[in-house]
């Protein structure tokens, strides 16, 4: 089987609750650092429901995602951050 007969994985769509508080401009703000996350397309953000979806292809895409969320201060709901304090889940603005 050649490189070009291989399929590619079926895309799926990541649905990712954070722990943090965003407001419109904020999102533009998470959009623009994780624009350049190759193999993610389709970023969409939910501030009420603190919800930020995308669809991925590889486990990796989706890691990395994760990682950089984290990094700006909005861990997934459940992870264990000392990032944010129990003072600090609102907005950056």
């Amino acid at each position: 089987m050649s490189l070009q007969e291989i399929p590619m994985p079926p895309e799926t769509i990541a649905r990712v609750e954070v722990q943090r508080n965003f407001c419109g401009h904020c999102a533009g703000y998470i959009k623009k650092e994780l624009e350049d996350v190759k193999g993610i397309k389709n970023l969409r953000f939910y501030p009420s429901d603190l919800l930020i979806t995308f669809n991925f292809r590889k486990a990796q895409h989706l890691s990395e995602v994760l990682n950089r969320l984290f990094l700006l201060g909005y861990p997934e709901k459940g992870e264990i951050s000392k990032v944010l304090g129990t003072t600090n889940l609102v907005c950056r603005c």
